[in-house]
């Protein structure tokens, strides 16, 4: 009972310290329009993929999502706009395989491994 006791209290004071500024600002995002880079043609397969998901995402936030295609040479062009973005979190990708394909056909520098991944 005592170790609960402990535990819970720990939990509190943590909460407590640490738990409201961490609400705050999360609240706070988005607070402004974001902008979704998608490496094809307007119409294209990840285009029409990404569109009915982020309409969703756009509702669930809030905010609006503003979609940019960027196509040409295998998505690369879509991924280095992207790379080059400010880390700010309101300019996301849309990725698929051809992040791999362009980096082993030595059409772009870029892999998976410099982008953060929101999901998989």
């Amino acid at each position: 009972m005592n170790r609960l006791l402990i535990a819970v209290s720990s939990v509190l004071w943590c909460l407590g310290c640490f738990g409201s500024g961490v609400v705050q600002a999360a609240e706070k995002y988005p607070v402004k329009p974001m902008v979704l880079i998608v490496g094809t043609e307007a119409g294209g397969d990840g285009d029409v993929l990404v569109r009915p998901v982020m309409q969703r995402v756009s509702q669930m936030l809030g905010q609006t999502i503003v979609i940019v295609n960027k196509p040409g040479a295998g998505s690369s062009i879509g991924y280095r706009e992207l790379h080059s973005a400010k880390p700010d979190g309101y300019t996301l990708g849309w990725g698929s395989a051809t992040i791999i394909t362009n980096k082993l056909q030595g059409v772009s520098p870029l892999d998976y491994h410099d982008f953060t991944q929101l999901g998989a």
